[in-house]
């Protein structure tokens, strides 16, 4: 797996998870902000930057394994996560299933959890019929825009093969249940514009998460991350302190 670290390594250990469709590449000035305070690792998960795919599909347990091999040889038994998107749903997986391992979460923008809202449910219908009914239309430029929209990103019509396949099996897996078993103090930090996983996920998983607290962003969205790497890193850094 192709990674990067950042910082002193006597410093608290903390892991960087990308977004799908990102590598570790975009987060290099959060990663270099933080890195004052901890050790900083940032990988390329498998499909993604430099680290090639899987010889097949992968769904979200098979990355949280992953990372958990990868964390073991470089001798890390503990970390502090950061999950952005779809490493949020990788990060929930490590925190309900390898509790030892994560000693505190932060979540931004973590895909996985979603609140019921009819709006959302009413264009999923119409993607949904996109996506299954007009398959063979696909190659009509308004169609696949809509198939592209039921699976909530528009990489997916940029993918072939395992990592298509891949992303199937990691948008179909709901996380609700993992959520209500973290036990970890756990951040949940959000762009007030983000529409690939909107404010009412937030808010759903600051209902379920046991120990949690939600700081909303007014002027950010799905990328905050990397569109406001010092304002999130400052918010890291005072939670992280509490513990």
């Amino acid at each position: 797996m192709n990674f990067y670290t950042l910082g002193k390594k006597s410093n608290q250990p903390l892991v960087i998870l990308h977004g799908w469709g990102n590598s570790g590449e975009q987060y290099k000035e959060l990663a270099k902000i933080l890195s004052e305070d901890f050790f900083v690792l940032v990988p390329d998960l498998p499909g993604f930057g430099k680290t090639p795919p899987a010889s097949k599909p992968y769904d979200v347990t098979s990355y949280a394994k992953a990372v958990k091999k990868f964390l073991k040889t470089q001798g890390i038994d503990q970390a502090i996560f950061v999950g952005h998107s779809f490493g949020g749903r990788i990060s929930m997986k490590l925190a309900s299933h390898h509790p030892k391992l994560v000693k505190l979460l932060i979540l931004t923008g973590a895909a996985g959890v979603e609140a019921f809202h009819f709006k959302r449910s009413l264009k999923r219908g119409a993607y949904w019929i996109a996506a299954k009914k007009l398959k063979l239309f696909s190659f009509l430029p308004p169609v696949r825009r809509l198939r592209e929209r039921f699976y909530k990103n528009r990489d997916f019509g940029k993918v072939e093969g395992v990592m298509k396949e891949t992303f199937k099996k990691v948008i179909k897996e709901n996380l609700t249940k993992e959520a209500k078993q973290i036990q970890q103090q756990t951040l949940l930090l959000w762009g007030s514009k983000d529409q690939m996983t909107p404010v009412y996920d937030a808010e759903k998983m600051h209902k379920i998460i046991p120990h949690n607290y939600l700081k909303i962003f007014t002027r950010s969205g799905h990328k905050l991350p990397y569109e406001m790497p010092h304002e999130f890193a400052r918010e890291v850094v005072q939670f992280v302190s509490k513990y």
